[in-house]
């Protein structure tokens, strides 16, 4: 275990959210520490559980991919969206995808328009993208060359 890895998990030991969750990075990637899934989802559930933005987008990518826990759609979309609703642009644009694709929710362009735009104003690229997209091939907004090139 590398000198980052022991601090964080000594930070972490005595409550250190950010510490926690650094630590389930280092598990994800395999960072000072044996790569595994299983560790890092367990280091970001302490903390997503408590308000963690990060760990709680994390986890919605462990459920979505099926890496660390059994695959669940559900699961991913419950995480997303309590990251999206603490203003995670990274979890917005996830979220948005999960209703154009209909993962784990009702297929809706309407609701993926909604959640692209709020990560989009907040300077995410790739929800630019994708509600430029949703603008070039009308897709739950009227169909607009103008719009998609912004």
């Amino acid at each position: 275990m590398t000198e980052a890895a022991k601090l964080f998990r000594r930070a972490a030991e005595r409550g250190l959210a950010t510490a926690q969750f650094n630590l389930g990075v280092c598990y994800a990637r395999g960072k000072g520490v044996s790569q595994s899934m299983t560790e890092a989802v367990i280091c970001y559930r302490r903390v997503a559980e408590g308000g963690h933005v990060g760990a709680q987008f994390n986890l919605g990518m462990c459920y979505e991919s099926g890496e660390g826990v059994p695959q669940s759609c559900s699961d991913a979309i419950y995480w997303y969206r309590i990251a999206a609703e603490q203003g995670s642009a990274l979890a917005m644009n996830s979220l948005g995808r999960c209703y154009e694709l209909a993962e784990g929710v009702p297929q809706s362009h309407v609701e993926a328009v909604k959640w692209y735009r709020e990560a989009a104003v907040q300077g995410n690229a790739t929800a630019q993208f994708n509600l430029g997209v949703c603008y070039a091939y009308g897709r739950g907004v009227s169909q607009s060359w103008a719009e998609a090139a912004k």
